[in-house]
């Protein structure tokens, strides 16, 4: 009787027991000596999985590990209590990628992360100088690196695979290709063909192809854009003398193309005998300047300086002269306050640091044109942009002064802006 009472107490207070986790299998298998029951409790994450009593000796106990975790299994037989811990990660890691997907620069940046520890290495095609035939030829190539790496690039495409592997060794892998784009954008002109004309205006076409596409084409500073055949169309008006159109394209990868077309605006015989009259013009007087009989009524800098002039006869007082130059800084200083978002209700002969910045940007300086400064904004006509100077005491007086001998406007958007030269 002692000797079975002292085995009972072996294996309540000493049992042999062992125990086997099989995760991919899902299963626990166990083997014991011992009259008492096996308790297999099993928690994940402090949530509850499963319990199970077991009688048998030997066996398998099936349990589900298929979810990714940390596990812990808790085995009791008799008085002995055995907790296991450990984790299941059969996930692979998610890999993030930051490269230019096309670059005209041999070394780029690769930039791989990774949402959790582990390693990753490239496989790339590099080529590689055969020795016996003294030939380049492509050869699969692997090396490991950590969050980033220069890779080198050739024209064309480039294809890369990037391997990642978690502590667990679960592995994934990303390809990519880069595109290698060292050639510049290809610019046609279309039209105009000729390089002298005494057209007043044209229509200008210049066909732009990359194979790999164009990010943007300025005309000067003002971007503009295509058709779908890649074609870029825009109307100039000519002044007399050379005309330059300059367009500056630059494709996906960086690469620009500088394209520029000069037509000469010839005069035709009767321009030349006005030119030779409006010549006359000195200080003391507008000389041989004439205002058109009709002004035309749409919006230019011309058209209101035409019926500006009439109303400076209708107090008989002389036409004054155009001064182009005048025209050219008006409208630059239209166009900085139309792009700049200048506000109607802010004072525009005190221009913010943004306006001030535009005109740097357009090659113009701070200091205004010699004589008075006129602006007005927010009208329908060239006629009511006329009317407005007019119906203001302080522009009126300016524009209407008998020593004036010349006027310059510019406009853009609502804006009109215009000088008055003594």
């Amino acid at each position: 009787m002692l000797v079975i009472l002292l085995a009972l107490s072996y294996m309540l207070f000493i049992p042999y027991a062992r125990f086997t986790e099989y995760k991919d299998l899902n299963q626990i298998a166990y083997s014991k000596l011992s009259i008492f029951p096996l308790t297999v409790e099993v928690s994940t994450d402090n949530a509850f999985i499963s319990k199970e009593i077991i009688w048998g000796i030997k066996g398998n106990i099936p349990i589900d590990f298929k979810n990714d975790g940390n596990y812990t299994v808790k085995y009791t037989v008799g008085f002995t209590t055995e907790i296991r811990k450990f984790v299941i990660d059969r996930t692979p890691p998610v890999i993030t990628l930051d490269y230019l997907r096309v670059s005209n620069k041999e070394d780029n940046l690769l930039k791989a992360m990774l949402n959790e520890g582990g390693t990753t290495q490239l496989k790339y095609i590099e080529n590689v100088l055969n020795e016996e035939t003294k030939e380049i030829e492509p050869k699969e190539a692997t090396r490991d690196f950590t969050d980033n790496t220069d890779i080198k690039i050739h024209e064309g495409v480039n294809k890369f695979t990037v391997i990642a592997t978690d502590g667990y060794q679960n592995t994934d892998n990303v390809e990519f290709e880069i595109i290698g784009d060292f050639t510049k954008p290809k610019v046609e002109i279309i039209k105009p063909t000729y390089n002298e004309t005494y057209n007043t205006s044209e229509e200008f076409q210049f066909k732009i192809t990359d194979p790999n596409g164009i990010s943007k084409v300025l005309l000067g500073d003002k971007e503009i854009a295509g058709n779908e055949q890649g074609v870029y169309a825009f109307k100039v008006d000519y002044k007399d003398g050379d005309n330059a159109v300059n367009l500056t394209v630059f494709d996906k990868a960086g690469n620009s193309t500088n394209a520029s077309k000069t037509v000469l605006k010839r005069v035709t015989a009767q321009n030349r005998i006005k030119k030779i009259n409006d010549s006359t013009l000195g200080n003391a007087g507008n000389g041989g300047v004439t205002t058109p009989t009709i002004c035309n009524n749409s919006i230019s800098g011309y058209n209101i300086y035409c019926y500006l002039n009439k109303y400076r006869q209708d107090t008989s007082n002389l036409a004054l002269g155009w001064s182009q130059s005048n025209a050219t800084y008006a409208s630059a200083y239209a166009y900085c306050l139309e792009t700049t978002n200048f506000s109607l209700s802010s004072n525009p002969h005190y221009p913010t640091q943004d306006v001030k910045d535009c005109m740097t940007n357009k090659g113009f300086s701070n200091t205004k044109p010699y004589g008075g400064e006129v602006i007005a904004a927010n009208r329908s006509s060239a006629k009511s942009y006329a009317d407005a100077f007019r119906a203001s005491s302080t522009h009126w007086n300016i524009i209407n002064n008998p020593s004036a001998i010349y006027m310059g406007f510019g406009t853009s958007g609502k804006w009109v802006v215009g000088y008055i030269g003594f």
